[in-house]
């Protein structure tokens, strides 16, 4: 399943180093930068970054649909960190479908993980 998104940028292709470097030394993940492309290889998945002439286009893949909610949470983060625009919000598209969809935002998360852990202990009987 992938997902892609493209950002407005003034000087994408200065952006991508940067923020490649932090998810590389920060983030642990292995990322291969060859000119105006990126590859990040996280644990659920990949993505592919692409320095174009009017901004940076993500390509987000995952190996399971679960973990999309929380990668594209983690990419839109560093999106909005590293290549800031006010007032821009950060929409992904699902290419087959052209379905747009933005990140779960951290109250959404939370009570996501809410009810998560509700169910859990209904089936545990811990309640």
């Amino acid at each position: 399943m992938h997902i892609e998104t493209l950002v407005q940028a003034d000087d994408a292709q200065g952006r991508l180093g940067p923020l490649c470097d932090h998810l590389r030394d920060i983030h642990q993940f292995e990322v291969t930068l060859c000119g105006p492309r990126a590859e990040v290889i996280f644990p659920d998945g990949s993505c592919v970054l692409e320095a174009l002439p009017d901004g940076l286009r993500l390509t987000l893949r995952v190996q399971e649909a679960r973990a999309l909610p929380d990668a594209q949470a983690f990419f839109t983060h560093h999106l909005q960190r590293f290549v800031p625009k006010r007032g821009a919000e950060v929409r992904w598209t699902s290419p087959k479908g052209g379905r747009e969809t933005r990140a779960a935002s951290p109250a959404d998360q939370l009570r996501t993980l809410a009810a998560t852990l509700d169910q859990a202990a209904q089936g545990a009987d811990l309640r």
